[in-house]
């Protein structure tokens, strides 16, 4: 009935009604939801809020998510509700959604947005009335914090509802659905089999993924599974993609010219200073430099990009990176006198923000997983096991089998390196950064890989 008097437009999924119609029920006071990415949690944690927040007067709403910018997402719902209602905006004309909250101008009565990255806004939230609590991708937040949250749920009829993606087989979302029965009300699981509007995306990252693979089923069925140390490379991914041509299968790009791109990771001493050559979608070598002064390789790698005609290279800037990277760049200066070539010269620092930052904890995890899907599609090719690159074939298929993809506190993924340098995948990684127009500083627009194309 609320719901209908104040936003008789919002069309409910069946899920979402069938949380709403529970929570009506006044003995299902704690409530836990597990449902996939999309399929609209976020907006109902904001529905939830409003309701919360206009029929139980003096009361306090904490909505808690493990980052700020998860926060900023269900301050948006709130403001989009907000504005679609000119009822309850009459009702309730002194009201105003700050940035961290809603404002009722009646001391105790509010709403509070708050990120969970600082503990100490978990704490000290008291209400008269009957409090709410909410937290957003559950999953991610730890058992200290959730157990911090219980001081606000102490006056009569306080509600605690949460809200995730499935996430790893412990911590007290995982309990809420494996053996803590006793202290929830009512809990759901939905998976995306259930929710019709991802029913399409569903199949097609099933069909590429397989249905046993790890991130299916724990972000589209909704499994608790540890995906926090699964390899990202099998030795199988990559052979299938060794001496493969995928530009003669591309009908748009037959007989265009192809760029020769080249990735460099210089290394003083104990690691390999390794070269990587692409052109168009094809790896076309790899190279190791011997170890000698960081001067004489910039010699060298001068030489090299004369010799083969090179128009872009990228090196990496981490550590001495960035002053081989301007010597790189004042040696071609003196090369395009002349040989007339110009020759583009890019910095590429593998720590620095992805594009999308809210999955991928560093640009080098980002085009890890883009090169991971490329393998998958065949859209990218390595050299065929000839000559010196049969070693490094060798080399590379160790250093990529090695990488493990790990979770952050906020839910992002990290790729971890093996014990040894990956010193051919980093170059690699170079290289494909150019191809994805990477900006020296990270300022531009990064596609994705399986945007873009390789």
């Amino acid at each position: 009935m609320w719901l209908e008097t104040f936003f008789p437009h919002v069309k409910l999924h069946e899920w979402q009604a069938e949380i709403l119609g529970a929570l009506a029920e006044p003995q299902n006071l704690r409530c836990a939801v597990v449902a996939p990415r999309g399929s609209g949690k976020t907006k109902l944690l904001a529905i939830i809020c409003l309701w919360h927040l206009t029929v139980n007067p003096d009361s306090l709403v904490l909505a808690i998510s493990p980052i700020w910018r998860q926060v900023e997402t269900l301050r948006e719902e709130l403001r989009s509700l907000w504005s679609a209602s000119p009822r309850l905006r009459s009702l309730f004309p002194a009201w105003e959604i700050l940035a961290d909250g809603i404002s009722t101008n009646v001391p105790g009565w509010r709403l509070v947005l708050a990120s969970a990255v600082v503990a100490a806004n978990l704490e000290g939230g008291h209400s008269t009335g009957a409090a709410l609590v909410v937290v957003d991708e559950a999953a991610q937040l730890p058992d200290g914090h959730f157990n911090s949250l219980q001081g606000t749920l102490t006056t009569h009829n306080s509600r605690l509802f949460v809200s995730s993606t499935a996430g790893a087989p412990s911590g007290f979302l995982h309990r809420a659905f494996r053996g803590d029965f006793w202290y929830w009300d009512k809990t759901f699981l939905f998976a995306a089999g259930q929710i019709p509007h991802l029913a399409e995306q569903f199949r097609r990252e099933k069909s590429r993924l397989g249905e046993d693979d790890p991130h299916i089923r724990r972000q589209w069925n909704s499994e608790f599974v540890d995906v926090s140390e699964s390899s990202i490379f099998s030795p199988e991914l990559i052979e299938g993609v060794v001496g493969l041509e995928p530009d003669e299968n591309d009908l748009h790009g037959r007989g265009a010219p192809r760029v020769r791109r080249l990735g460099w990771d210089p290394a003083r001493s104990g690691d390999s200073s390794a070269l990587c050559m692409t052109v168009g979608s094809r790896v076309e070598r790899f190279d190791i430099l011997p170890s000698v002064d960081l001067l004489i390789q910039v010699g060298l790698v001068v030489q090299y990009i004369h010799a083969r005609r090179i128009a872009d290279i990228a090196v990496d800037s981490i550590g001495l990176g960035n002053a081989v990277c301007s010597r790189l760049a004042e040696q071609l200066v003196g090369l395009h006198r002349i040989c007339a070539h110009e020759h583009r010269v890019v910095p590429f620092n593998a720590s620095h923000r992805a594009f999308d930052a809210e999955k991928y904890a560093n640009k080098k995890t980002e085009l890890l997983l883009g090169l991971m899907r490329l393998m998958q599609d065949r859209s990218v090719g390595l050299p065929a096991r000839e000559g010196d690159q049969v070693q490094h074939l060798e080399r590379l298929t160790r250093e990529l089998s090695g990488m493990k993809l790990l979770e952050t506190f906020r839910g992002a993924s990290r790729v971890e390196d093996p014990a040894t340098s990956p010193d051919l995948a980093d170059s690699l990684l170079v290289a494909l950064s150019l191809r994805e127009g990477l900006a020296s500083k990270g300022g531009a627009r990064m596609l994705p890989l399986i945007e873009a194309g390789f």
